[in-house]
């Protein structure tokens, strides 16, 4: 039987640091701020300053899964949060730290649907052969293997920390660039099988959860 977890309460912090799309300088790295699963965080690419996005519409091709893309501005469907691999429950890990090496999920918090890739070519760049979509799929507890990544950074995942998230299936790196989707006016997200400057990602905001409260263990 899943036990039903109590109420969640998060509180707002939004990091000093302030992007633009020219900036790539991460936060100063003065103020430390570890992140931990079950926070919600906003993710910045480091050479653009867009943030990871996604929204409910669709791919018009491809898989036809929930597109994902990167934002020059700010709106509620920039947030995400931390959890454990597919097949572990959800609220497993709250409260503990995000380690470099760790399997994740990265689940986006206005749909529920967990960040995905697969071996289906990229919209913009897939002619290249190195490069895959990346799409929101399925909620919460459900999907698959393809819903895991791997994070690449330095001891404790930190607000001032540069970082990687490497797809476990395919080994893409999670990886944005300067072009645009051609059904709409924001950044392409891929994977990309080779690395480079365009796989670097920060966290620019977090909204912290209280933890320490007794999660169940359902999703």
């Amino acid at each position: 039987m899943i036990r039903r977890q109590p109420r969640s309460t998060l509180v707002p912090y939004t990091t000093r640091f302030r992007s633009t799309p020219s900036s790539s300088s991460p936060p100063s790295p003065s103020i430390i701020m570890p992140i931990h699963y079950g926070d919600k965080v906003r993710i910045r690419h480091c050479a653009t300053g867009h943030r990871l996005h996604s929204h409910p519409h669709n791919y018009p091709g491809g898989s036809n899964q929930q597109q994902v893309t990167c934002f020059q501005g700010k709106d509620s469907n920039d947030w995400w949060r931390f959890k454990p691999p597919h097949g572990h429950p959800g609220h497993g890990r709250d409260g503990q730290p995000v380690r470099n090496g760790d399997h994740v999920r990265l689940e986006h918090c206005a749909t529920g649907r967990n960040l995905h890739s697969h071996r289906i070519r990229a919209h913009c760049t897939g002619q290249y052969g190195d490069q895959h979509e990346v799409s929101c799929f399925q909620k919460h507890q459900q999907g698959d293997a393809n819903d895991n990544w791997r994070v690449e950074c330095r001891g404790n995942l930190d607000r001032s920390d540069r970082f990687k998230l490497i797809h476990i299936d395919t080994n893409g790196a999670l990886h944005s660039h300067p072009h645009k989707y051609s059904f709409m006016d924001q950044h392409e997200v891929t994977t990309f099988l080779k690395r480079d400057h365009n796989d670097d990602w920060n966290i620019e905001d977090i909204e912290r959860m209280h933890h320490g409260q007794g999660q169940g263990q359902g999703q």
